[in-house]
């Protein structure tokens, strides 16, 4: 038996509430990893992000925090490579704000 056989990076619980936490850095991570791994979810992610999430991966559900969310929402990307800088920009504080207050890192306004 390995370490992470009982594993669960999105308990439901975690979502028991009618509010959900503002970030989630495992669920932004499992995001990324199926973008990474399929050629049509990546497509999706990039063209329409809010039905990648919504759709979730591999009959698996993402559980993302509000910001997060928001913040994915929000990147114009033409690839999975600027989709990712624009997150690691925003995530390090190197993002620029967008209409709402917040920062996103592709310095457009949104």
């Amino acid at each position: 038996m390995g370490i992470l056989t009982n594993f669960s990076p999105a308990p439901v619980s975690l979502y028991g509430g009618s509010s959900r936490p503002k970030t989630n850095i495992t669920e932004v991570s499992r995001l990324l990893s199926a973008a990474v791994v399929n050629y049509n979810f990546r497509k999706m992610l990039l063209a329409n992000p809010a039905r990648a999430i919504s759709a979730g991966y591999n009959g698996e559900n993402f559980y993302l925090g509000t910001d997060d969310e928001d913040l994915i929402l929000s990147i114009q990307a033409v690839s999975l490579a600027d989709f990712a800088m624009q997150l690691a920009a925003h995530q390090n504080g190197n993002g620029k704000k967008h209409g709402n207050g917040k920062k996103h890192g592709n310095g457009r306004q949104f």
